[in-house]
């Protein structure tokens, strides 16, 4: 019985060594780690994965060029450093990566915080008013992960950002506050990429050509 039961305990072991080196495979060769190829795919998250591996040999060159290519937000993250102000702040719509931004930002998202007091606004001018008067200059939208995509908005984001949000943003009361304010012309489209808008904001002095 005893040798019956030491058997059974290394097939139990060996059962368990098995699964976890078949899901150690799977997360380094077959899941997606980007939000991309999440999106596309449908399969879960995984931080493991064979080409992120390669962050531990490529040189500083080769990991902003990976990172480039895998982070949707990276490129619009970069030219908001290198296009604005030390002081100029950012709100993130749809996202709330912001750790490559040299800048403080806040995450946009009725959701995501209930700092910016939404139910006070009775329309996107009292929005824009409110973030302008708090440093906000610039604004980053990923419609990657719109909750009306309906397309790949990658090498058409503008014409998504009016589609999404604009002419039929979601009926939800902040959305339709931001869709509000999108169009007052005072959310200016500076640089789009991967998916990504980046709007510059204009306060209300600068809307009526005051220095």
């Amino acid at each position: 019985e005893r040798g019956l039961l030491r058997r059974s305990v290394g097939a139990v072991a060996l059962a368990l060594i098995g699964g976890q080196s078949l899901l150690l495979t799977a997360a380094v060769v077959i899941l997606p780690s980007s939000s991309r190829q999440v999106a596309a795919s449908g399969m879960m998250a995984t931080s493991l994965s064979l080409d992120d591996l390669q962050v531990l040999t490529g040189g500083d060159e080769a990991n902003r060029a990976r990172t480039a290519r895998k982070l949707d937000v990276y490129a619009a993250s970069q030219w908001i450093n290198a296009n604005s102000r030390v002081a100029d702040r950012v709100i993130l719509f749809d996202d709330a990566r912001g750790y490559y931004l040299d800048r403080d930002y806040l995450w946009g998202n009725r959701e995501h915080s209930s700092y910016i007091p939404y139910d006070s606004f009775t329309g996107g001018m009292q929005l824009t008013e409110w973030l302008t008067d708090h440093s906000i200059r610039f604004a980053m939208i990923n419609l990657n992960w719109s909750p009306v995509r309906d397309a790949d908005p990658q090498g058409h984001e503008l014409e998504a950002l009016r589609h999404w949000y604009v002419d039929s943003p979601p009926q939800t009361p902040w959305r339709m506050t931001l869709a509000d304010a999108l169009r007052s012309g005072r959310w200016r489209p500076a640089m789009a990429a991967n998916g990504v808008v980046v709007l510059r904001l204009t306060s209300a002095a600068e809307a009526a050509g005051i220095p």
